[in-house]
């Protein structure tokens, strides 16, 4: 009788030990994924404010303020002329 309650313990014990391996595994992959979509979040976020320190050194607001302001008096003026005819 009592071997056969050692056999049953030792063999839920290797299938809990199993187990646990398997929750570890599962658990180390989300940390990782979760760590690597940090790392992703975090590198974009540090490309963005180099794209707009850029953006604002090199003045690319007030050029496109101009080319978008001379756009637009080409329209009317291009809308006016049709109007004429």
């Amino acid at each position: 009788m009592n071997y056969i309650k050692m056999e049953r313990y030792h063999s839920d014990h290797r299938r809990l030990c199993d187990e646990e391996g398997k929750i570890m595994a599962s658990t180390r992959k989300s940390r990782f994924e979760l760590e690597l979509a940090n790392w992703e979040g975090s590198k974009l976020e540090h490309q963005l404010e180099l794209v707009q320190k850029q953006w604002e050194e090199s003045g690319m607001e007030d050029l496109v303020r101009e080319q978008v302001a001379s756009r637009k008096s080409i329209s009317v003026g291009i809308s006016r002329s049709k109007m004429s005819i």
